[in-house]
């Protein structure tokens, strides 16, 4: 068990450098994807060098046992009449390139450490003193406890959004068939809706399989994603200039290693849709 975890907060030394050391701690952690070097790395290789956050970093016994960027901004509240210092793990605190919207954020830590890891860093933020306000934990699953939070003094400010997964294990004993894992309410729509497109053509999953294909798929997806979003005159993803830019950089860093996957849907020559995974060790 690690023990008396000290946090400091530095200069992002140069990527080259910084990718050593991470992934040296990833391949003792269990990251998601959005804490692996292939989200982090992208990130950081697709902004300017003047916008890139700080360093957090974790030692114990002169190791480092936590890794994480450190954003920096300032937050105004009641018509700007509250000035707050903010934070932000692994994010920039500038909404131009938040706009990727990280998710399952955390601090990259040994298998089974995240939470001791984590503890030291509220400790930590708790006493920065006047130096910061707030410290913001966008897209994180981690509860932390009222031992780790109010017991140091501080407030939380939570906002709670669902989130889904499936253990893909429970497909196992039907060979990766839905059916028997759903209700029959679920069984009977799934089934109607294959019925549906089935009157196109038969249905067909189609994997990119180069990185040209996979940004022709993520082209395409982008057009129906904007269009959809557009007949319901609401902004989409695409919006802010940085999120293409990043997320086709994002595809060809990490494609080739199974870290991106693109899929295309069609019923005859009907495209029903697209679906763009990320991949981290045996999550999807």
């Amino acid at each position: 068990m690690i023990r008396d975890v000290e946090f400091s907060h530095e200069a992002l030394p140069p990527l080259a450098t910084l990718e050593r050391e991470w992934r040296t701690l990833e391949a003792v952690a269990r990251p998601s994807f959005f804490t692996s070097w292939q989200w982090i790395g992208t990130l950081l290789a697709a902004m300017p060098a003047a916008h890139r956050p700080n360093l957090l970093r974790g030692a114990a016994r002169g190791a480092t046992v936590g890794l994480a960027l450190l954003g920096a901004g300032i937050t105004r509240r009641r018509n700007g009449l509250v000035r707050s210092r903010a934070l932000y793990l692994n994010e920039t605190g500038d909404p131009r390139f938040d706009s990727i919207t990280i998710e399952h954020n955390g601090i990259l830590a040994p298998v089974g450490q995240e939470v001791v890891v984590l503890d030291s860093a509220i400790a930590w933020f708790a006493d920065l003193g006047d130096v910061a306000d707030e410290l913001y934990v966008s897209g994180s699953t981690l509860r932390l406890s009222e031992t780790t939070v109010e017991g140091r003094g501080l407030g939380r400010s939570e906002t709670a959004l669902p989130s889904y997964s499936l253990d893909l294990g429970l497909l196992s004993p039907s060979s990766g068939e839905l059916y028997p894992v759903l209700s029959a309410n679920a069984r009977q729509q799934l089934r109607r809706a294959f019925r549906q497109f089935e009157s196109y053509g038969p249905l067909q999953l189609s994997a990119a399989t180069t990185i040209a294909e996979a940004l022709a798929f993520f082209a395409e997806l982008k057009a129906l994603h904007c269009a959809s979003w557009e007949r319901r005159g609401k902004r989409h993803a695409f919006a802010g200039e940085f999120f293409e830019p990043f997320h086709r950089l994002l595809i060809e860093r990490s494609f080739a290693g199974g870290g991106t996957q693109l899929l295309r849907a069609t019923a005859g020559g009907r495209i029903i849709g697209y679906l763009y995974n990320f991949r981290a060790g045996d999550r999807i």
